[in-house]
Protein backbone atom coordinates (compact mmCIF):
# COMPACT_ATOMS: atom_id res chain seq x y z
CA UNK A 1 0.00 0.00 0.00
CA UNK A 2 1.17 3.72 -1.16
CA UNK A 3 2.11 5.30 2.13
CA UNK A 4 0.28 8.46 2.17
CA UNK A 5 1.51 9.92 5.08
CA UNK A 6 3.22 12.11 3.19
CA UNK A 7 0.37 14.08 1.75
CA UNK A 8 -0.64 14.91 5.18
CA UNK A 9 2.67 16.73 5.68
CA UNK A 10 2.60 21.03 5.94
CA UNK A 11 1.94 22.38 1.86
CA UNK A 12 4.18 24.66 0.31
CA UNK A 13 2.99 28.38 0.24
CA UNK A 14 2.22 27.17 -4.27
CA UNK A 15 -0.32 24.55 -2.58
CA UNK A 16 -2.45 27.03 -1.14
CA UNK A 17 -5.07 29.67 -2.33
CA UNK A 18 -4.43 33.23 -1.14
CA UNK A 19 -7.52 32.76 0.77
CA UNK A 20 -6.28 29.76 2.37
CA UNK A 21 -3.09 31.59 3.28
CA UNK A 22 -4.88 34.70 5.30
CA UNK A 23 -7.24 32.14 7.19
CA UNK A 24 -3.92 30.04 8.40
CA UNK A 25 -2.21 33.86 9.13
CA UNK A 26 -5.75 34.99 11.59
CA UNK A 27 -6.05 37.61 8.55
CA UNK A 28 -8.66 39.12 6.88
CA UNK A 29 -11.43 38.03 8.84
CA UNK A 30 -13.94 40.50 8.02
CA UNK A 31 -13.93 39.76 4.74
CA UNK A 32 -14.55 35.85 5.55
CA UNK A 33 -17.07 37.09 6.88
CA UNK A 34 -18.21 39.16 4.07
CA UNK A 35 -17.60 35.99 1.82
CA UNK A 36 -20.10 34.07 4.55
CA UNK A 37 -22.78 37.14 4.20
CA UNK A 38 -22.97 36.61 0.64
CA UNK A 39 -24.55 32.63 1.05
CA UNK A 40 -27.51 34.49 2.99
CA UNK A 41 -27.88 37.31 -0.37
CA UNK A 42 -27.78 35.03 -2.96
CA UNK A 43 -25.11 37.99 -4.47
CA UNK A 44 -23.15 36.55 -6.88
CA UNK A 45 -20.52 39.50 -7.61
CA UNK A 46 -17.96 37.51 -9.45
CA UNK A 47 -18.61 37.47 -13.49
CA UNK A 48 -16.72 34.73 -16.03
CA UNK A 49 -15.49 37.01 -18.90
CA UNK A 50 -15.60 33.67 -20.99
CA UNK A 51 -19.05 32.34 -20.27
CA UNK A 52 -20.89 34.70 -18.41
CA UNK A 53 -20.62 32.18 -15.32
CA UNK A 54 -21.55 34.34 -11.87
CA UNK A 55 -19.39 33.15 -8.54
CA UNK A 56 -19.91 34.60 -4.85
CA UNK A 57 -16.19 34.71 -4.40
CA UNK A 58 -13.27 35.88 -5.99
CA UNK A 59 -11.48 32.11 -5.56
CA UNK A 60 -14.09 30.49 -6.98
CA UNK A 61 -14.15 32.28 -10.45
CA UNK A 62 -10.30 31.64 -10.33
CA UNK A 63 -10.89 28.09 -10.02
CA UNK A 64 -13.33 28.10 -12.85
CA UNK A 65 -11.05 30.64 -15.27
CA UNK A 66 -8.47 27.25 -15.18
CA UNK A 67 -11.30 25.44 -16.80
CA UNK A 68 -10.93 27.94 -20.06
CA UNK A 69 -7.38 27.86 -20.14
CA UNK A 70 -6.72 24.26 -18.82
CA UNK A 71 -4.91 25.16 -15.67
CA UNK A 72 -4.30 21.93 -13.46
CA UNK A 73 -1.96 23.62 -11.11
CA UNK A 74 -2.46 21.04 -8.47
CA UNK A 75 -0.49 17.40 -8.95
CA UNK A 76 -0.81 14.02 -7.16
CA UNK A 77 2.62 12.90 -6.17
CA UNK A 78 1.38 9.10 -6.62
CA UNK A 79 0.31 9.40 -10.09
CA UNK A 80 0.42 11.61 -13.09
CA UNK A 81 -2.93 13.01 -12.17
CA UNK A 82 -3.31 16.77 -11.87
CA UNK A 83 -6.41 18.89 -10.27
CA UNK A 84 -7.64 22.42 -10.65
CA UNK A 85 -8.22 22.71 -6.87
CA UNK A 86 -6.54 21.50 -3.82
CA UNK A 87 -9.42 20.45 -2.44
CA UNK A 88 -10.42 17.71 -5.46
CA UNK A 89 -6.36 16.73 -5.26
CA UNK A 90 -7.03 15.71 -1.24
CA UNK A 91 -10.11 13.88 -2.33
CA UNK A 92 -8.12 11.89 -5.37
CA UNK A 93 -5.67 11.09 -2.82
CA UNK A 94 -7.53 9.11 -0.98
CA UNK A 95 -8.06 6.51 -4.04
CA UNK A 96 -4.57 5.52 -3.47
CA UNK A 97 -5.64 4.10 -0.13
CA UNK A 98 -8.01 1.10 0.35
CA UNK A 99 -8.36 2.49 4.19
CA UNK A 100 -12.20 2.60 4.89
CA UNK A 101 -13.29 4.62 7.79
CA UNK A 102 -16.88 5.18 7.85
CA UNK A 103 -19.40 2.47 7.34
CA UNK A 104 -22.68 2.33 6.36
CA UNK A 105 -25.06 1.19 9.44
CA UNK A 106 -27.73 -0.18 7.00
CA UNK A 107 -25.96 -2.33 4.27
CA UNK A 108 -22.43 -2.19 5.94
CA UNK A 109 -20.46 -0.58 3.02
CA UNK A 110 -17.77 1.37 3.64
CA UNK A 111 -16.33 4.67 2.49
CA UNK A 112 -12.78 6.77 2.58
CA UNK A 113 -15.13 9.84 3.74
CA UNK A 114 -17.77 10.62 5.90
CA UNK A 115 -19.44 12.91 3.16
CA UNK A 116 -19.86 10.09 0.82
CA UNK A 117 -21.07 8.03 4.09
CA UNK A 118 -23.54 10.51 4.22
CA UNK A 119 -24.64 10.96 0.58
CA UNK A 120 -24.83 7.12 0.33
CA UNK A 121 -27.91 7.21 3.39
CA UNK A 122 -30.03 9.50 1.92
CA UNK A 123 -29.75 7.84 -1.85
CA UNK A 124 -29.86 4.61 -1.12
CA UNK A 125 -31.76 3.80 1.84
CA UNK A 126 -33.89 6.83 3.08
CA UNK A 127 -34.56 8.39 -0.43
CA UNK A 128 -33.61 12.18 1.50
CA UNK A 129 -33.88 14.85 -1.40
CA UNK A 130 -33.49 18.05 0.49
CA UNK A 131 -32.70 20.26 -2.61
CA UNK A 132 -35.66 21.24 -4.93
CA UNK A 133 -35.87 22.74 -8.30
CA UNK A 134 -38.00 26.05 -8.31
CA UNK A 135 -39.05 25.50 -11.53
CA UNK A 136 -40.18 21.76 -11.90
CA UNK A 137 -40.70 19.13 -9.39
CA UNK A 138 -37.22 17.43 -9.75
CA UNK A 139 -35.08 17.20 -6.57
CA UNK A 140 -31.64 15.98 -5.80
CA UNK A 141 -29.43 14.61 -2.54
CA UNK A 142 -26.85 17.43 -3.32
CA UNK A 143 -26.54 21.08 -4.11
CA UNK A 144 -24.61 20.77 -6.64
CA UNK A 145 -26.41 18.40 -8.31
CA UNK A 146 -29.63 20.81 -8.25
CA UNK A 147 -27.13 23.82 -9.76
CA UNK A 148 -25.97 21.41 -12.89
CA UNK A 149 -29.90 20.47 -13.37
CA UNK A 150 -30.80 24.27 -13.13
CA UNK A 151 -28.83 25.81 -16.23
CA UNK A 152 -31.20 22.33 -18.41
CA UNK A 153 -33.91 25.16 -17.48
CA UNK A 154 -31.67 28.53 -19.03
CA UNK A 155 -30.71 26.33 -22.22
CA UNK A 156 -27.12 27.54 -21.82
CA UNK A 157 -24.50 25.30 -22.85
CA UNK A 158 -21.30 27.26 -21.91
CA UNK A 159 -18.74 24.55 -22.72
CA UNK A 160 -17.65 24.10 -26.47
CA UNK A 161 -15.70 21.18 -28.25
CA UNK A 162 -12.85 22.88 -29.69
CA UNK A 163 -12.88 20.05 -32.59
CA UNK A 164 -16.54 20.35 -33.37
CA UNK A 165 -19.25 22.65 -32.97
CA UNK A 166 -21.18 20.51 -30.11
CA UNK A 167 -21.62 22.70 -26.70
CA UNK A 168 -22.37 21.36 -23.59
CA UNK A 169 -24.16 22.37 -20.02
CA UNK A 170 -21.44 20.70 -17.87
CA UNK A 171 -17.21 20.46 -18.02
CA UNK A 172 -17.23 16.76 -17.43
CA UNK A 173 -19.49 16.44 -20.47
CA UNK A 174 -17.66 18.02 -22.48
CA UNK A 175 -14.78 16.29 -21.13
CA UNK A 176 -17.09 12.79 -21.84
CA UNK A 177 -17.60 14.34 -25.57
CA UNK A 178 -13.82 14.79 -26.67
CA UNK A 179 -12.88 11.69 -26.20
CA UNK A 180 -14.86 9.99 -28.91
CA UNK A 181 -12.71 12.61 -30.90
CA UNK A 182 -9.56 10.61 -29.76
CA UNK A 183 -11.11 6.75 -29.72
CA UNK A 184 -8.87 6.04 -26.72
CA UNK A 185 -10.06 3.55 -24.40
CA UNK A 186 -7.20 3.97 -21.41
CA UNK A 187 -8.66 1.78 -18.50
CA UNK A 188 -8.35 -1.88 -19.00
CA UNK A 189 -9.48 -4.39 -17.49
CA UNK A 190 -6.64 -6.58 -15.43
CA UNK A 191 -9.41 -9.71 -15.78
CA UNK A 192 -10.80 -9.86 -19.56
CA UNK A 193 -9.24 -7.12 -20.84
CA UNK A 194 -11.85 -4.91 -21.61
CA UNK A 195 -11.05 -1.07 -21.94
CA UNK A 196 -13.24 1.90 -21.22
CA UNK A 197 -13.35 5.60 -22.16
CA UNK A 198 -14.05 6.05 -18.07
CA UNK A 199 -12.87 4.72 -14.89
CA UNK A 200 -16.25 4.89 -13.92
CA UNK A 201 -17.36 2.46 -16.31
CA UNK A 202 -14.54 0.26 -15.97
CA UNK A 203 -15.12 -0.04 -11.98
CA UNK A 204 -18.73 -0.92 -12.89
CA UNK A 205 -17.52 -3.81 -15.42
CA UNK A 206 -15.15 -5.09 -12.63
CA UNK A 207 -18.22 -5.72 -10.67
CA UNK A 208 -19.27 -8.54 -13.62
CA UNK A 209 -16.16 -10.52 -12.63
CA UNK A 210 -17.13 -10.91 -8.86
CA UNK A 211 -20.32 -11.98 -6.49
CA UNK A 212 -20.43 -9.11 -5.72
CA UNK A 213 -23.96 -7.20 -5.75
CA UNK A 214 -22.98 -3.89 -3.12
CA UNK A 215 -26.31 -2.18 -3.72
CA UNK A 216 -29.04 -3.38 -1.53
CA UNK A 217 -32.43 -2.78 -0.91
CA UNK A 218 -33.11 -1.38 2.58
CA UNK A 219 -37.28 -2.94 1.84
CA UNK A 220 -36.17 -6.61 0.50
CA UNK A 221 -33.67 -8.77 -0.02
CA UNK A 222 -32.18 -8.02 -3.26
CA UNK A 223 -29.03 -6.32 -4.39
CA UNK A 224 -27.69 -5.05 -7.53
CA UNK A 225 -24.47 -4.24 -8.91
CA UNK A 226 -24.97 -0.32 -9.64
CA UNK A 227 -27.10 1.87 -7.84
CA UNK A 228 -29.13 2.41 -10.91
CA UNK A 229 -30.74 -0.47 -10.79
CA UNK A 230 -30.79 -0.47 -7.08
CA UNK A 231 -33.38 2.70 -7.87
CA UNK A 232 -34.52 1.77 -10.52
CA UNK A 233 -35.90 -1.36 -8.08
CA UNK A 234 -37.01 1.33 -5.27
CA UNK A 235 -39.75 2.95 -7.57
CA UNK A 236 -41.60 -0.82 -7.27
CA UNK A 237 -41.53 -0.29 -3.20
CA UNK A 238 -42.72 3.38 -3.94
CA UNK A 239 -45.65 2.40 -6.30
CA UNK A 240 -46.92 -0.69 -4.22
CA UNK A 241 -46.82 1.64 -1.10
CA UNK A 242 -48.75 4.69 -3.53
CA UNK A 243 -51.05 1.77 -3.98
CA UNK A 244 -51.64 0.35 -1.21
CA UNK A 245 -52.28 4.00 0.54
CA UNK A 246 -55.26 4.68 -2.58
CA UNK A 247 -56.95 1.11 -1.33
CA UNK A 248 -57.19 2.35 2.52
CA UNK A 249 -58.06 5.72 0.87
CA UNK A 250 -60.86 4.12 -0.85
CA UNK A 251 -62.15 1.84 2.28
CA UNK A 252 -62.73 4.67 4.36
Amino acid sequence: MLDVTRVKEEPGEDSLSAEERSMENGENLSSSREIHEIIHTGEKPYKCDLCEITFRTASSLNMHTRIHKGENPYKCPFCEKAFKALSFLKKHETTHTSERLFWCAVCEKGFKRSFALKTHEKSVHTGERPFKCSLCEKAFVLAYKLKHHQVTHTGEKPFKCSVCEKAFVLAYKLKQHQVTHTGERLFKCSVCEKAFFFPSLLKKHKLTHTCKRPFKCYLCEKAFLSSHNLKKHQKIHAFEEGHERCQRWKNV
